[in-house]
């Protein structure tokens, strides 16, 4: 059974703000306990209604689980106030109309609509903080946690307030299902006789089949034939679904040859030879699964080919699209205050840049230097001194992991 959180919030930290409410913004008792009662489960629902969006979760779950997130807040200081509004920016973009939504709902004014929102994100935060440190969840358990709670917060908020969030098409569906009348049934229509061709037509009964014949031989023969290799273009052509894709960087020529895979977007590996042969008319059970397991790796890997920033064991880690060095400052700003603050406080910030091994050794070196300098470029933005900040360059910067998105990162450390 999936544990109610929005009782659990109302439980834990519901006293706190409308204490906060009635004390700091002026609101009577009343009116604040109401609005507490109504903005707590409405940003649960706004988090809950953004679980299939796989990189928001990963963002929420970075920041859940980062450094910045206290789980035993027990009442509001002006601070927390900035840090909500901040993250309110960053878990939901715009929100001037969630808060306008609510302010009609509460009676309160805009401003402290606002202002109580951005109290309460912090703490409830805190709270899904506590859950996944006392459950041990993963991210995936994390997001079926939030995923659970649709049904439970559309009692909770009312139909209407939840199909505004996003959350009212999965309680109302199945009683949409339930009032559909059943179907009449059907009488099937009267058969009718069918009248024979005149005999005179006979002639193009056989035409149409020797036809038929002559297509399906022809078919059979383009069937039968297999091309021994598929040659790979030396620049980025293209055919329809099936591309060669220069190696990372994406601007860079390669060095060595690329293979064919059925990704427009994506670097492929190098390959051995100059082209990609076509797979072996009688390829054994073992190396079909072998090639199978290949393809799948590969996959995974491009289908992480994005931008983020996590902190663990004390190591913040950049992560970089192929090609690129844009560090991703929103997800930074959520997990690196630790090492923001050690460098302010005089500790040496070491910052390694890595590459995948694909494409020019030499290239792929410049790129990882260059995303090193946008990681240090990054942390003297947070304040720390230029001069407590090392680029060093690793003995290997490729191939480590044996993961193309782990080997494209920067690792920040501490010394």
């Amino acid at each position: 059974m999936s544990i109610d959180l929005s009782a659990l919030l109302q439980e834990q930290v519901g006293g706190a703000l409308s204490n906060f409410a009635s004390s700091q913004l002026g609101e009577s008792p009343s009116m604040a306990s109401k609005a507490v009662a109504l903005i707590l489960p409405a940003l649960l629902g706004k988090l809950s209604g953004q679980t299939g969006d796989a990189s928001r979760m990963t963002q929420l779950f970075n920041l859940v689980t980062g450094p910045q997130v206290d789980s035993s807040l027990t009442q509001v200081e002006p601070s927390l106030i900035d840090k909500g509004r901040q993250w309110l920016s960053l878990l939901f973009g715009d929100s001037a109309g969630l808060t306008n939504l609510l302010a009609g709902r509460t009676g309160m004014s805009t401003d402290n609509t606002g202002t109580l929102m951005a109290a309460a994100l912090p703490m409830l935060l805190g709270v899904l903080r506590s859950q996944v440190q006392s459950s041990k969840l993963t991210q995936p358990q994390f997001v079926s946690l939030l995923s659970g709670q649709r049904s439970l917060l559309d009692r909770v908020l009312g139909s209407e307030l939840a199909t505004a969030l996003g959350l009212g098409a999965v309680a109302t569906a199945p009683a949409a299902v339930e009032a559909r009348p059943a179907a009449a049934p059907v009488t099937p229509p009267p058969a009718r006789a069918v009248t024979p061709a005149p005999a005179s037509g006979g002639w193009m009964k056989w035409l149409w089949l020797a036809l038929a014949a002559l297509a399906a031989l022809l078919l059979l023969k383009f069937c039968g034939q297999k091309p021994a290799e598929t040659a790979v273009p030396a620049s980025g052509a293209s055919a329809e679904s099936i591309v060669v894709v220069p190696v990372e960087p994406a601007s860079m020529p390669a060095s060595e040859p690329a293979v064919v895979v059925p990704m427009a977007s994506e670097p492929a590996m190098p390959a051995a030879s100059g082209t990609a042969m076509a797979p072996a008319p009688h390829m054994t059970a073992s190396a079909a699964a072998t090639a199978a397991a290949a393809a799948s790796a590969v996959a995974s890997d491009l289908a992480a080919d994005a931008s983020a920033v996590k902190y663990e064991n004390e190591v913040l880690s950049f992560y970089f699209a192929t090609g690129k060095t844009d560090v991703d400052k929103m997800a930074a700003d959520a997990v690196s205050a630790d090492i923001v603050a050690l460098g302010k406080e005089g500790k040496t910030l070491v910052v390694s840049g890595y590459n995948d091994p694909r494409g020019n050794k030499a290239k792929n070196e410049e790129l990882s230097k260059n995303r090193a300098k946008a990681v240090k470029a990054y942390l003297m933005e947070q304040g720390v001194p230029e001069g407590k900040i090392e680029l060093r360059k690793p003995v290997q910067t490729d191939g480590q992991s044996g993961s193309l998105a782990e080997d494209r990162r920067v690792d920040v450390k501490a010394e």
